[in-house]
């Protein structure tokens, strides 16, 4: 982004793989927050199914 703002402002020409460089990573990142969310969600949902161990009280309804 420094590099495509700089490049601009200065009104010089942009070199093509500025854009897809920028692509890729906004790629890589929307991937790895939805990696993210699946596992977490897998985790919170592994954790909301087992059962209490010793260590922990159970939780009682009143």
């Amino acid at each position: 982004m420094f590099v495509h703002g700089t490049e601009t402002v200065l009104g010089s020409h942009v070199p093509k793989a500025v854009p897809w460089i920028a692509g890729l990573g906004h790629t890589l990142l929307t991937v790895g927050l939805i990696l993210l969310f699946v596992l977490l969600g897998k985790r919170l949902n592994e954790s909301a199914t087992t059962e209490p161990t010793e260590s922990e009280p159970a939780k009682t309804t009143a």
